[in-house]
This record gives structure tokens, C-alpha cells and sequence, in this order.
């Protein structure tokens, strides 16, 4: 039953569940980001030449996206040495970076942020609350992030001590790093007052960027502006993932008309994906975007 709040999953299915889904156990296609492909920068994939590539022959029942950086067991860990995950080297590198803490502790998180990134801006929406021109400043986390929503606040109060467990046993490596990320924050929680506090009206805090709506089509020439990779490798990503011939227009720039959408063969959008990506890196991207009709 799909629809089951995983508190009402009996333990022995969730851990017959987290077995069946280790790392090892898990079939790729050759395709998995963070495994064999990088195809946020250039649709760079080690397998690209198999015959069986860019499609899921082979893989799933998993999606390539839960697939990627060998599944959901220990990522944190891969990411950080791929492809092991060895706690010691994942931990060594973990400590030469800034370390954020964002759901636990947020305004601790801000001023780390401010300290080593100083030029990253906290966005906020305004959110309509009333009528007429009313708004209700709305900080981005507390929109977009799951951290906040009721379905994950339901599950951190209802979840049983021993699924808890289970699933941290399932991400030993990774428990064993969050402690260690745990310490390393809070050092620099540390740094940053002594060095706020030596800093005479220095800002502790982000600038604030106010913008007027939470959606991000209507920022759209914003962040074609002033984030132009990021901004594509966001649609280049829509158009992968949900395979919809819409989004993989907006990727090639085509008009599309409304109301109409299909599915396109995994195949062909990995192609589309792949020739406009070898575009978009081949000239500035103020000249990738001149060309394009959006």
C-alpha cells in the first residue's frame, strides 16, 4: 500500500524494504549520476558508448534519480568518496569544508553563511496573506523546504524508536558523519561571533532579496541573468527527469503550445539533453540564451 504513513509500516518490512535497497543490490543502467555520469556539466556519462546506455534497460524498479550516487544507503558518504563512502576519507574531506545546519538550527546556519559566503543573499518571498496589497514576508526554507512541511513534521513526531533506528543502522556511515559535520558547525558557529564581534557594525546576518512571488517562472529573466548555469542546468534537469516534451522545449528554447504534453522516448530526451548541454558549454551563456525564443 503506497499511500501508508511509514510510522504504519511494520518494522520487519521496512528493514526487508532497506536490504533490498542497499548499494549493492541496487541495478544501474549505467546512466546514475554520481555513479557513472555527470550530466549536469555536459551530459558527461562513462557509459555512453553501451549499446544498453541512455535508457533503463537493465536498471530499476527504482527511478535513476533514486538510483543516483548508488541509492539512498550512505550518500553523504559517496558524494564526499565516491564511489567507497569510507567513513575516514569522507570525513577528512568533510572537514575542510563550511558545514551548514539549516533545518536545525537556521539563524546559527545564516550567519555561517554570512561569514564565509558573504556575498550569498537570503531570498524571501512575499506571500499574499490578505486582500488588496497586503503580503506576509515568507523566507524560501520556510516555503520550499519538506523540513517544514506537515507530512515531514508528522513523521519526525510519529515515527517509532525502532524505525528510527533501522533506518539509522541502514546509514551508519552517514550517522556516523552528521556528527562529525555536528561539531565542525558549531566550531564555526563559534568563529563567526568572535569574528561578528570584532567586526564593528558589521552585518552578522545575509543581505535580505525580497522578491514578490514564491514561483520561479516568473523570475525567470532573473535567474537567466544573474545565475545562468544554474538556471540551466535546472531546466536541462526538468526536461531529463519528467521526460515531458514541454520542459524539454523550454530546455531547447521552442515554443510549445498549451494545454497539450506527452512523454518522450528516454532516449530521445537524453539526446535533446545532451546536444543542447554541448551548446550551452560551448559559448558564453548571454549568447546561448540570444539565440533562443524563450
Amino acid at each position: 500500500d503506497m499511500w501508508r504513513w511509514l510510522s504504519d509500516v511494520p518494522l520487519e518490512e521496512l528493514e526487508a524494504y532497506l536490504e533490498s535497497v542497499q548499494t549493492h543490490r541496487l541495478q544501474y543502467s549505467g546512466d546514475e549520476t554520481g555513479m557513472f555520469c555527470n550530466p549536469q556539466n555536459g551530459g558527461l556519462c562513462l557509459a555512453r558508448d553501451r549499446d544498453d546506455a541512455s535508457s533503463d534497460r537493465g536498471a530499476g524498479p527504482e527511478s535513476e534519480a533514486f538510483r543516483a550516487f548508488g541509492g539512498p544507503q550512505n550518500r553523504l558518504a559517496r558524494m564526499l568518496d565516491p564511489p567507497h563512502g569510507r567513513f575516514e576519507v569522507a570525513a577528512d574531506r568533510l572537514s575542510r569544508c563550511v558545514v551548514g545546519l539549516q533545518n536545525e538550527d537556521p539563524e546559527n546556519n545564516l550567519m555561517v553563511l554570512r561569514t564565509f559566503f558573504p556575498w550569498i543573499r537570503e531570498v524571501r518571498f512575499e506571500a499574499a496573506s490578505g486582500s488588496g496589497d497586503e503580503f506576509e514576508e515568507m523566507k524560501v526554507s520556510d516555503h520550499r523546504n519538506a523540513y517544514n512541511s506537515k507530512e515531514s513534521a508528522h513523521l519526525r513526531k510519529h515515527m517509532p524508536e525502532s524505525h528510527r533506528e533501522a533506518i539509522a543502522r541502514f546509514n551508519s556511515v552517514d550517522m556516523a558523519l552528521y556528527e562529525v559535520g555536528l561539531e565542525l558547525f558549531y566550531r564555526q558557529v563559534s568563529y563567526a561571533r568572535r569574528l561578528g564581534a570584532l567586526a564593528k557594525g558589521g552585518r552578522r546576518m545575509p543581505e535580505v532579496m525580497r522578491l514578490p512571488s514564491a514561483e520561479w517562472e516568473v523570475h525567470s529573466p532573473f535567474f537567466k541573468k544573474q545565475l545562468p548555469t544554474s538556471y540551466f542546468v535546472r531546466r536541462q534537469s526538468r526536461c531529463e527527469i519528467t521526460r515531458l516534451a514541454s520542459q524539454c522545449a523550454k530546455l531547447t528554447g521552442t515554443a510549445f503550445p498549451e494545454g497539450v504534453d506527452f512523454i518522450l522516448p528516454p532516449e530521445l530526451a537524453s539526446q535533446v539533453s545532451q546536444a543542447v548541454a554541448a551548446k550551452f558549454y560551448s559559448m558564453k551563456p548571454e549568447d546561448f540564451y540570444s539565440l533562443r525564443a524563450e
